[in-house]
């Protein structure tokens, strides 16, 4: 049985993995995205997961995610760029969650609260195919 501190590092661990691998899917479109490596060197937040693209990128996994409340607290900190979440449960394939018009790199506020989950690699795809 593992103790509460290992529990704890093995899902950083995992957290962690996880920031690089999305960097990784998203560099043939952003060649400069990279994880933020100074959000996990102090306890003050200090930007999204992943840097160097035109979106706040908040990277979540595990084996429940809550899509909305991980958008909503991403959206709090942002610097203004528009919030999608880009996450993994357990088993199953990456997921993004966003507002659509972003999503699609329209840009649009007209359906500002009009949010959607897409699998990953084909927004990943279609945002490649837009470039």
């Amino acid at each position: 049985m593992r103790t509460a501190s290992q529990n704890g590092k093995r899902s950083r661990t995992k957290g962690v993995a996880f920031e690089r691998e999305v960097a990784a899917m998203l560099r043939p479109i952003w060649p400069e995205a990279e994880r933020n490596i100074a959000q996990s060197r102090t306890a003050k937040r200090e930007g999204c997961d992943v840097e160097k693209t035109p979106y706040w990128i908040e990277c979540k996994v595990g084996a429940v995610i809550n899509l909305k409340a991980a958008h909503a607290q991403a959206d709090a900190d942002s610097d203004g760029r528009e919030v999608i979440v880009i996450a993994k449960t357990d088993r199953r394939r990456p997921v993004v969650y966003g507002n659509v018009w972003s999503l699609t790199g329209l840009g649009s506020a007209k359906w500002a609260d009009l949010m959607v989950t897409a699998d990953l690699e084909e927004w990943l795809r279609s945002m490649g195919a837009e470039r």
